[in-house]
């Protein structure tokens, strides 16, 4: 099908690419996708925020727990929204999935290892009744169906992917 030929070029947007953000196309159906977008950890959001004195001076200090982990949970989801925009735009399907994932310890077995973080489901309806301009990005997972445990002190939990068959997925 030509759809992931056509998928094949959003995989290598740059700008993703240079934020180690890695786009694979895990379904594809006649009228939508399941994309997975393997983010790089959490370090993407730097640990210190930077300031300017009054007097002139570059002053750094450590970001307190939930707004480094909000400005994070805004970049995953950001992504989730870009990944989705692009497809629809690309593509004619009228949906499209966006799992997050990164990489986390499995405390079952002790080891590093992908899991998904967001798992979210867009309608091309829905998506184009939102001002993406004007828009908080995890406040705009309200307007579609998700799966996200997030904690502001300590960040993402794992869940579920999403897959094209689930059946409340439509």
């Amino acid at each position: 099908m030509w759809y992931r030929r056509a998928l094949e070029g959003l995989q290598r947007l740059d700008d993703l690419l240079e934020l180690g953000i890695e786009v694979t196309a895990n379904e594809v159906e006649s009228d939508a996708v399941a994309l997975n977008c393997a983010v790089r950890d959490a370090e993407i959001v730097p640990p210190e925020e930077v300031k300017l004195s009054a007097a002139g001076k570059l002053t750094t200090k450590k970001w307190a727990e939930s707004k480094y982990w909000g400005l994070y949970q805004d970049f995953v989801c950001g992504c989730a929204l870009r990944l989705a925009r692009e497809a629809l735009g690309l593509l004619p399907i009228s949906r499209v999935v966006v799992n997050v994932s990164t990489r986390m310890l499995n405390t079952s077995n002790g080891h590093i290892e992908p899991t998904t973080i967001l798992a979210t489901h867009f309608t091309r309806q829905a998506l184009a009744a939102i001002n993406v301009d004007g828009v908080d990005a995890s406040d705009s997972l309200t307007n579609f169906d998700w799966r996200m445990t997030f904690k502001k002190t300590s960040g993402f939990e794992r869940v579920s992917a999403i897959v094209l068959s689930d059946n409340w997925v439509q």
